[in-house]
């Protein structure tokens, strides 16, 4: 865990980018790889102290001040991860499997599948709005037909990560042989 705070009020994306590059270039599953939550909370200390001292809504939910400024600095982050990205530094949200086998998003260094896995999510969504956009302007197929068509798409894309994960478990499995021998 890293001690750096943050004013939501006067940080730079380059201050941010200086720390994610010091304190965050790990991999994935070290403890110095944050969720987006766990960066707010642990960084801008002052934003969520303000949270807890604003009286929250109907239904206990947070107040519009409150939801801007974790906004606020969510965009902060965001403008430096983008940022890294542009300029090389190899530093991104990786979205893998943390070591208790659950899915999440991470603040870190990637590795190459991680690498490979957010160029495909990142041209799946692409090429989604592309597509739709390309087939109804045209007016060459309906919505409907458009739908069933994105969702068979959609069940390759599932086929193929699910065959990564089953090959992605044999490995894991062989590891863990090879570690006890």
């Amino acid at each position: 865990m890293t001690k750096k705070e943050f004013n939501i009020k006067n940080v730079t994306v380059e201050e941010v980018v200086k720390h994610l590059k010091e304190a965050h270039q790990v991999p994935f599953d070290s403890r110095a790889s944050l969720s987006v939550g766990e960066f707010i909370s642990e960084h801008f200390p002052n934003l969520i102290k303000s949270q807890e001292d604003c009286t929250y809504g109907r239904d206990n939910n947070l107040g519009k001040q409150a939801r801007e400024r974790i906004e606020q600095a969510d965009n902060i982050l965001s403008k430096a991860l983008k940022y890294c990205e542009e300029n090389g530094m190899s530093i991104a949200k990786v979205y893998d499997f943390n070591e208790d086998g659950e899915a999440e998003w991470r603040i870190c260094e990637p590795n190459e599948e991680q690498i490979r896995y957010l160029r495909f999510h990142r041209w799946f969504s692409s090429a989604e709005g592309y597509i739709n956009k390309a087939l109804l302007q045209q007016r060459m197929i309906s919505e409907p037909e458009i739908d069933e068509m994105l969702a068979e798409f959609k069940e390759k894309v599932l086929e193929v990560q699910s065959y990564r994960e089953r090959k992605r478990k044999k490995l894991l499995e062989v590891d863990n042989g090879n570690q006890t021998s």
